[in-house]
């Protein structure tokens, strides 16, 4: 199976227009074929960087305003409204608003504005089939694990990482976990559900396997870490853009409360380039939230998609058991490290007392493992900077170098290294 997370949609930039003596924010649309939100009325309004609270909070109010007057005057539907507004952390701040032409025209005018984007639709992608489930651990292979702590692919069936997770809080913005899994521990929560309608546990499976990957005590790299789940996709692993938004922003909000805590993000999810997107994970990078993410399963250049492309993420392709790379796996100058994403095995829900394990392929299983292997490296010394570029710049510097076969010269040729 080929697992990543799609937004099942393309973007299509809207030129932007300029007038004499004013500036017109650019607004982003989904094109014929996607899926946006409710009837294609819900959009995402970024605030202009360095805005203060006490401003965004005042325009805020002017747009309620606004929206007042036009329903009296029935220049929009009764049912236009605004939504609540988000921050992540200190950085990007957003709202989300339905309203018709009329209303998204003249906030587009608004200096306030930084830009504009329909929301859409978010799914996963399931391309094939899971390729077996395993109830004891003596069955498991894994290559994923033992091939990340030693530079050849001559694997010893042993882990030998260089530092446990202890304490690092790790983010897994996906579908959910299930905290009662034993691989857990007691060391996973639930964080932030996206649907209050639906339980915050995992309905769906993705966010489990991502998670133990992470940190689960067999099938983990960093058997210490804190894992919190950040529910954005529902039991059909379905979303909105918002509603990963509002992930981003609950993660890097509670990071800033645990001063005691080094935070990691991993997004085994991901689709066509959006700017919304990467500035919102950026802005996390910026706050010191190191962010983890997968490269993508289109066989295509990185760069063309979100969060991939953004600025100051680790971006992970995957390789498979030989160090090749995956046949999914896109590729390129934004794919920062490889690790294995083929065959994964990892747990599987709903089984508190019998657990269960899943094999699943995709760059959403590479991710995981280097979001794991940061917070291994993070654990592993008083000495270490705590920065997210010094992090990335040790991430790749310490990979194993020239390892994948007939890789493409744009992408880097380096695969995780978390040994001693």
């Amino acid at each position: 199976m080929h697992h990543i997370t799609h937004l099942t949609l393309t973007v299509a930039l809207v030129n932007l227009l300029e007038t004499v003596g004013s500036r017109i924010a650019p607004l982003y649309m989904s094109p014929q074929g996607a899926t946006p939100t409710g009837s294609g009325d819900e959009f995402i309004v970024c605030i202009k960087a360095r805005t203060s609270l006490a401003v965004a909070e005042a325009h805020m109010k002017d747009v309620n305003s606004m929206m007042s007057k036009m329903k009296q005057e029935r220049k929009t539907a009764a049912n236009s409204r605004i939504g609540k507004m988000g921050q992540v952390g200190k950085g990007l701040m957003f709202y989300t608003i339905r309203g018709n032409a009329s209303i998204i025209n003249e906030l587009r005018k608004n200096d306030a504005i930084e830009m504009i984007e329909q929301d859409q639709v978010v799914s996963i992608s399931q391309q094939s089939c899971p390729t077996g489930t395993f109830t004891l651990l003596r069955r498991i292979n894994q290559y994923n694990l033992d091939r990340v702590d030693q530079r050849t692919k001559r694997l010893d069936h042993m882990l030998k990482p260089r530092g446990d997770g202890t304490n690092v809080d790790v983010y897994v913005i996906d579908t959910g976990i299930d905290v009662h899994h034993r691989e857990f521990e007691g060391r996973a929560i639930q964080g932030f559900n996206a649907f209050p309608g639906e339980r915050s546990m995992d309905l769906n499976g993705h966010g489990t396997h991502v998670a133990g990957t992470i940190g689960g005590r067999h099938v983990g790299i960093a058997k210490k870490v804190e894992l919190v789940a950040v529910k954005v996709l529902n039991t059909r692993g379905h979303g909105t853009l918002s509603g990963i938004l509002d992930g981003i922003a609950f993660s890097v909000n509670r990071a800033a409360t645990r001063r005691d805590k080094t935070s990691v993000i991993n997004m085994s999810l991901g689709g066509p380039k959006t700017p919304i997107m990467n500035a919102a994970v950026s802005s996390a990078t910026e706050q010191g939230v190191h962010v983890v993410v997968a490269a993508g399963n289109e066989n295509q250049d990185a760069c063309n998609v979100s969060p991939a492309s953004a600025p100051g993420v680790i971006t992970v392709g995957a390789t498979d058991a030989y160090d090749a790379k995956a046949r999914f796996s896109n590729f390129g100058t934004c794919v920062d490290i490889w690790a294995p994403g083929v065959r994964v095995i990892s747990a599987k829900p709903g089984y508190r007392f019998r657990p269960r394990y899943l094999s699943l392929s995709g760059t959403s299983m590479a991710s995981p493992l280097v979001a794991g292997a940061v917070a291994a490296y993070i654990s592993s010394s008083v000495n270490v900077s705590h920065d997210p570029a010094s992090v990335k710049a040790a991430m790749i510097s310490l990979a194993t170098s020239n390892q994948i076969p007939r890789l493409d010269g744009a992408s880097p040729n380096k695969i995780v290294y978390i040994g001693c």
